[in-house]
């Protein structure tokens, strides 16, 4: 008996040794082919961009010590992927094939971020980041046919197609919008994350349309539907817009109507989008649909709504989004 139980224990150690061999072994190649990954994907923004990746840039980009870099490098080279011309370090056919790949593994990932999760907007590149590396192929492809094969990001940057053609982005920076004129944000960069977080607080995102009224060295100021957003020049640089129509009027928004006073939803805010605007749209306010103001809480936030027979609360900022017309009915 002592003999079975030594050996069922011996067994079991062994197994738990090969487990976390494999595990260790796992671990160490995902965060080579991370490495690797991040290499190409530095060499084609470089490339995009018109700059000369080096193993200096390279080093600074992935956090890491020219000689790993070297090494990275050479790697690289090895497997084909890329090359050296007069000190800067350019990607082959196949290695930019290969960045495409993951570029729309990490677009993909944000957009699914973005549109089926509760994921904070400044958080979405991180794990993008993170599981751009671990999505199959075909785990990517699953995800771009339940997105319904979207064709930019969230942030509005286009995604690669499967096929490996990437859509040039269209447009040309805030900080250089003629005052007066009106535009529409088709993307933002999104880092800096402090940057980021600024913009997104005032709600700017692809989609957004907004007037240009001043612009000097040191801000840019806006006006959307009556509210004046004033922007410095580094945030407004990283916003990219294209000229649009003015909106045919100014709309009222739900959180502004007087109690008892019927109003109908004309549209829910572009700078809503996924959950948020599901959420929205699965509890009744609909374009048409007639919407009544019925029982503010003491301190007037959040109000309960009267939304086709039934009694709905919302938080002011919720409210905020839904923009409304005056109804013929009167409460």
């Amino acid at each position: 008996m002592t003999v079975w139980i030594s050996f069922i224990a011996a067994a079991a150690l062994t197994w738990m040794i090969v487990a976390l061999a494999r595990r260790w072994l796992r671990r160490r190649q995902l965060k080579e082919l991370a490495r690797i990954e991040d290499a190409v994907k530095h060499l084609f923004h470089e490339d995009e961009r018109a700059g000369a990746a080096t193993l200096l840039s390279l080093s600074g980009a992935m956090g890491i010590t020219p000689d790993r870099a070297a090494e990275i490098a050479a790697s690289l080279m090895n497997d084909g992927l890329a090359l050296q011309d007069e000190g800067r370090i350019r990607l082959t056919a196949l290695g930019r094939e290969r960045a495409l790949a993951v570029i729309r593994r990490h677009r993909l990932y944000e957009r699914f971020l973005a549109d089926e999760t509760g994921v904070q907007p400044s958080a979405w590149h991180d794990r993008a980041d993170r599981e751009e590396h671990r999505l199959t192929e075909s785990e990517a492809e699953h995800l771009a046919r339940r997105l319904g094969d979207p064709l930019i990001d969230p942030h509005g940057d286009p995604i690669p197609s499967a096929a490996g053609t990437l859509p040039s982005l269209r447009g040309g920076p805030l900080h250089a919008a003629t005052p007066g004129t009106t535009v529409m944000v088709v993307h933002i960069e999104d880092e800096p994350r402090s940057v980021f977080q600024e913009l997104q607080s005032h709600g700017l995102q692809p989609g957004v349309r907004f007037r240009v009224t001043e612009r000097s060295e040191r801000s840019v100021v806006v006006e959307r539907r009556g509210r004046t957003i004033v922007l410095s020049t580094v945030a407004a640089a990283n916003v990219t817009v294209v000229p649009a129509a003015p909106e045919v009027r100014a709309m009222a928004t739900l959180e502004s109507i007087p109690n008892g006073r019927t109003v109908i939803v004309a549209a829910i805010d572009d700078a809503c989008y996924g959950v948020q605007r599901r959420r929205l749209l699965d509890l009744g306010f609909v374009p048409g649909t007639p919407i009544t103001p019925e029982l503010p809480s003491p301190g007037g936030d959040p109000v309960a709504y009267r939304v086709r027979g039934a009694l709905v609360a919302l938080r002011n900022v919720q409210a905020a989004q839904i923009l409304v017309e005056p109804s013929e009915v009167s409460s």
